[in-house]
């Protein structure tokens, strides 16, 4: 997004149920500046900047304390400082902060960094010692002679830096009332200038009592930034996650789902995978996202007539699905939809018998087309099938009514013949698990895959998959379970 600046923070810094919280700032060349701390969410929309037992007596009691700063964006250090020491306590500075020989910068420890167009921006208040050692060689607790405000680098010898570059770690150093990361920028004349992020979200907060360590928000109403900055009024701010590698979830309750959707969306991932299942009548979902390659759509717990809404507006934008997926919801169909650009040659048909579905794949063979997903899931004692065909290369086999005992064996054969998984959906029927497996020779390659896991073993299972450097292709469960959640999952490299 033309000059919108990446944001300073990341999500995946942060531990669940955390955000960013960002006041009016006001005062001179700060003006459009900001001042981020952590908030925690206590429940009830709300929310505290402590961490839970604590009383914020300590600096390590704050959540900001040494959270990861990150480069805003490209530039050159004009000055910087890195080993001021930090305030005892939150409220509580040291003595003989300034700008004379033998203080100790106002900023603390600090980054100015110089911009191509021609504006600087401000770090400030890292905690001592965590500044990157290459970009201030000054190792002084206090300003030395001739250093004025910080260490100032000769114009031949500043250090650059790159967006996204990791800078150091958040404190409570100078001029500062207790952890947190300043940031400030001014134009080319000294003018304050606000701060367009490219992503995150933001939602309003109302602060309890005296300060503003306590208040209220809502934990599920977020406005997206959209290049523009943050408010200069008290808000959390939920930053991008970075884009890079997959995020990916299990067992995740559908009342999180539409919150985390936005983020994931915001952020530039788009889903590869989504499944949505239930245990004991409650709905939870499994997906799988990556960064965005193309524009896409996507969609849950669609009734039949929005999916057929959904899908008559993708036609006429030029969307066309490549992943479908469906659940059972107190006896009724609901469905997911993922549909990307420009991607045509396909069949879909949902909520067909088993003979009718039978009819549709011979009919879908003779038009070169494959199931890319076969979504079956139980109803009224029934199997309802409802199915995505595409044009895909190797050869396949699918089977919809694989018992799960029978699982190894039928995997065991395909796999004989050349065939790995590429799709699973697993489900319940007449008090039985089964699963709808389809097998490919493509793609090929390194893979896991295994089934019958418990939460746990999953997570350890996809942690060990990573490591190894695998990407995740599936995660599914069983769909009408009474109370166990038991999973289903592939990965390939």
């Amino acid at each position: 997004m033309a000059g919108a600046f990446d944001s300073a923070v990341y999500a995946e810094d942060l531990k669940a149920g955390e955000r960013w919280f960002s006041r009016d700032h006001g005062g001179g060349t700060q003006d459009l500046g900001h001042d981020l701390s952590v908030r925690r969410h206590t429940g009830n929309n709300s929310w505290t900047c402590n961490k839970a037992g604590t009383d914020g007596s300590s600096n390590s009691h704050s959540l900001a304390w040494r959270k990861p700063v990150y480069a805003m964006e490209d530039g050159s250090v004009e000055r910087s400082w890195r080993n001021a020491p930090d305030n005892p306590a939150p409220g509580e500075k040291l003595a003989g902060i300034g700008a004379d020989p033998g203080d100790i910068p106002s900023g603390g420890n600090h980054l100015l960094v110089r911009h191509a167009d021609g504006s600087v921006m401000l770090y400030a208040h890292f905690a001592q010692g965590t500044l990157v050692s290459g970009l201030c060689p000054e190792s002084s607790e206090l300003i030395q002679p001739g250093q004025n405000k910080g260490f100032s680098f000769d114009p031949a010898d500043r250090p650059s830096i790159k967006k996204g570059q990791f800078l150091g770690r958040v404190g409570n150093s100078g001029s500062s009332s207790g952890p947190h990361l300043h940031i400030h920028r001014l134009d080319q004349n000294g003018k304050p200038v606000d701060l367009p992020l490219s992503r995150g979200m933001v939602t309003p907060f109302a602060k309890s009592g005296s300060g503003d360590c306590n208040g209220s928000a809502e934990l599920n109403q977020w406005s997206k930034l959209n290049g523009a900055p943050i408010p200069q009024a008290s808000v959390l701010f939920w930053p991008p996650r970075r884009l890079e590698g997959e995020y990916t979830r299990h067992r995740f309750p559908a009342k999180d789902f539409q919150r985390m959707f936005d983020h994931l969306a915001d952020s530039g991932f788009s889903p590869e995978w989504i499944n949505g299942y239930t245990v004991g009548g409650k709905i939870f979902y499994n997906f799988i996202w990556r960064p965005a390659l193309r524009s896409w759509r996507a969609f849950s717990s669609l009734t039949q007539a929005q999916l057929k809404t959904r899908l008559d507006e993708a036609d006429e934008d030029d969307f066309d699905p490549v992943h479908l997926d469906s659940f059972v919801v107190g006896g009724q169909m609901r469905y997911i939809l993922v549909l990307h650009k420009n991607r045509p040659g396909w069949l879909l048909r949902s909520n067909r018998s088993q003979s009718q579905h039978q009819a549709i794949l011979e009919e879908a063979k003779q038009d070169g087309l494959r199931p890319v997903s076969m979504s079956v899931v139980s109803v009224g004692g029934d199997r309802r099938y409802s199915v995505l065909y595409r044009k895909a290369p190797g050869s396949w086999s699918a089977k919809s009514t694989v018992a799960e005992k029978d699982y190894q064996e039928v995997f065991d054969e395909n796999r004989a013949k050349g065939r790995l998984p590429v799709y699973l959906k697993a489900y319940m029927h007449g008090g039985k698990p089964f699963v709808s497996a389809i097998f490919s020779s493509s793609p090929s390659g390194d893979f896991r895959a295994r089934h019958g896991l418990s939460s746990s073993k999953l997570q350890a299972e996809f942690k060990g998959a990573i490591q190894d450097g695998f990407g995740t292709e599936v995660v599914t469960a069983f769909d009408g379970a009474t109370s166990l959640h038991r999973y289903f999952a592939v990965w390939r490299r």
